[in-house]
């Protein structure tokens, strides 16, 4: 449709150059689609509309026989390169914005997206879910003894096991899922439209990944659910924390979790073996919402 657009654009630039012939030239107006083009599309729509802008007006400039026809080829050759120059430009300060606004968005160290950027995708994801009905659950991971590891191993060693549990949960979630590091050694990972024993099916697979990369370490996981109608993200994120909290109560390592977000019981659960890691899951889908 931009592309359609513009190329119109271009059609009405020349239309009014041959009308206003040699009393006003429209050569900056070719500009406008130029600049739009290369700014939303990229550098090659750009130079294809540059090129086409220039050929066109050296077109009208040879019908309305304004100067010598070589003066007017060469003048139509150096106003090419002067609007590829631009569409460069333009293109290249469009990328570097995105990736400064991007490079805000995410935390420094493990390049997920940061607490602000979460609670952005958040508000988000529960306006959706309340829109659609469908359950939003969230998955909390604290690494266990994190503090110890910066005391004896050092703080690269920190870094290196927080960027491990960054790679381990961006591994294992899907494509709609939303990843972010919260806090120091905290990370949440808020799954759209998925059920509790879906999301205890996830928390699963990032502990199996991390604890493939990291013997010496461990992480303790909290799950939470809730359905549309008291989908809240504070809650969900709260009882997903004190899922978490639970977690490292009952030894550290496992899996914890609670029905619903909205003051459920957490589930009974004990420490048990499971692919090499201490788990404690016991899935249980949420009710679904009254009608």
């Amino acid at each position: 449709m931009l592309l359609a657009i513009a190329a119109a654009s271009e059609g009405v630039i020349a239309v009014l150059d041959v009308i206003t012939g040699q009393y006003l030239s429209m050569r900056l107006f070719y500009l406008v689609p130029i600049v739009i083009v290369a700014w939303s599309i990229g550098r090659s729509a750009g130079w294809i509309f540059a090129v086409g802008g220039a050929v066109i007006d050296t077109v009208v400039q040879l019908v309305e026989k304004h100067g010598h026809v070589l003066m007017t080829l060469v003048q139509g050759v150096l106003g090419a390169a002067v609007l590829v120059a631009v569409a460069t430009f333009v293109t290249e300060t469009s990328v570097l914005l995105h990736r400064e606004r991007d490079t805000a968005r995410r935390d420094y160290l493990t390049g997920v997206l940061n607490r602000r950027a979460f609670g952005e995708s958040a508000d988000i994801e529960v306006a959706r879910a309340k829109r659609g009905q469908g359950s939003l659950s969230l998955v909390m991971l604290d690494i266990d003894n994190f503090k110890e590891i910066n005391d004896t191993m050092g703080h690269e060693a920190g870094d290196a096991v927080l960027r491990g549990l960054a790679d381990a949960v961006t591994s294992a979630i899907r494509a709609t899922d939303v990843v972010a590091r919260v806090g120091g050694d905290e990370f949440v990972v808020l799954c759209p439209a998925t059920l509790q024993h879906e999301a205890l099916t996830l928390a699963r697979r990032i502990h199996a990944r991390f604890g493939d990369v990291y013997d010496g370490s461990s992480i303790s996981i909290g799950v939470a659910s809730s359905p549309p109608a008291r989908c809240e993200i504070d809650a969900l994120m709260n009882a997903a924390d004190s899922s978490m909290y639970e977690a490292k109560r009952l030894g550290k390592g496992i899996v914890s979790s609670i029905p619903e977000a909205a003051g459920s019981e957490p589930l009974d659960s004990s420490p048990s073996s499971a692919e090499g890691a201490p788990l404690s899951t016991q899935p249980r889908p949420i009710e679904a919402p009254d009608a």
